[in-house]
């Protein structure tokens, strides 16, 4: 599964365009295309939106799917680490809770496990 940054790449790629041709049809320099290709920086909304049009994507599918995936990565990542853990993670998943819930949930589990 894609995190945003590789999705970006993967996409600019099949459509054979370089990083300046990308950039001039969002309107970013090719150093922002690096950057997010990178997942150094995150492209702001109206970015997204162009990028999801260039590539005649849904910004549904461009954004939230890249989200998903990296949050089932983590919760793979601590299945194998803590099923206590995982069990809760489960539960908040199933909840629907964002990537970001998660980090904190996160970091509170390890304040506790520490």
């Amino acid at each position: 599964m894609q995190p945003l940054s590789t999705k970006i790449y993967v996409l600019r790629k099949q459509f054979k365009l370089t990083q300046g041709e990308l950039a001039a049809k969002i309107g970013v320099t090719t150093k922002m295309i690096s950057f997010y290709e990178r997942g150094e920086r995150l492209p702001s909304r109206e970015s997204l939106i162009k990028l999801a049009s260039v590539f005649g994507v849904s910004l549904d599918s461009l954004v939230n799917e890249a989200a998903k995936d990296s949050l089932n990565e983590k919760m793979a990542l601590l299945q194998e680490k803590d099923g206590l853990y995982f069990r809760f993670a489960s539960r908040a998943k199933e909840l629907d809770l964002s990537e970001k819930d998660m980090d904190f949930i996160l970091d509170i589990y390890k304040r506790y496990k520490a």
